[in-house]
């Protein structure tokens, strides 16, 4: 920082006490006015983009234009130049990406439910289950194949009594089905 900058923010603090240090609204050169009305169209023309392939910035910004005539008429809104258009859909694909990244990915995005994860709370006996297998380590004899095989132990909880609802050992893996007993060979 130069010794300018210092002086700077030492006045602003003594002027406006802690709020003085708080960065200062972006200048109108950085950040040019474009009707929000164009900007409203621009970000549903992305949006409408996300089941389908990757569009271009040219045609998300064409679209916009022409849908912006469309409903307003012409000459109603004013159009951003072409730079401005691009820095634009640049900004709006913060708020709904389309251009960077797979396009899978982002239809996982808009997949997603609108509602926040929340935490879920029981309000009776048998609401909600919770279920934890793990690997342990012991081993026992498949009475079967007569081979050491490791064991999982699998443990269901009722959430709301916190009581221990069922147990499980398996052999080998919980997705294991259990056998049914070999029948015995008739030798000859």
């Amino acid at each position: 920082m130069s010794v300018r900058t210092v002086k700077q923010w030492d006045a602003d603090f003594r002027r406006h006490g802690e709020a003085g240090l708080a960065p200062k609204k972006q200048s109108r050169r950085s950040q040019p006015s474009v009707d929000e009305r164009w900007l409203e169209t621009a970000l549903e023309v992305m949006v409408e983009h996300t089941d389908q392939s990757r569009p271009s910035r040219t045609l998300v910004i064409e679209r916009a234009r022409a849908r912006v005539i469309a409903r307003f008429g012409p000459e109603v809104v004013p159009q951003p130049s072409r730079a401005t258009a691009f820095r634009m859909v640049a900004e709006l694909e913060r708020r709904h990406p389309l251009f960077r990244l797979s396009t899978k990915r982002h239809r996982d995005i808009a997949d997603r439910p609108e509602g926040p994860y929340g935490k879920l709370r029981p309000t009776r006996p048998g609401e909600y289950v919770l279920m934890d297998t793990t690997r342990l380590d012991v081993f026992g004899c498949d009475p079967l194949t007569l081979r050491w095989v490791q064991a999982e132990l699998t443990v269901a909880m009722d959430w709301y009594t916190r009581c221990i609802t069922g147990i499980r050992l398996t052999p080998v893996s919980t997705k294991a089905a259990p056998r049914r007993p070999a029948r015995p060979r008739r030798r000859p």
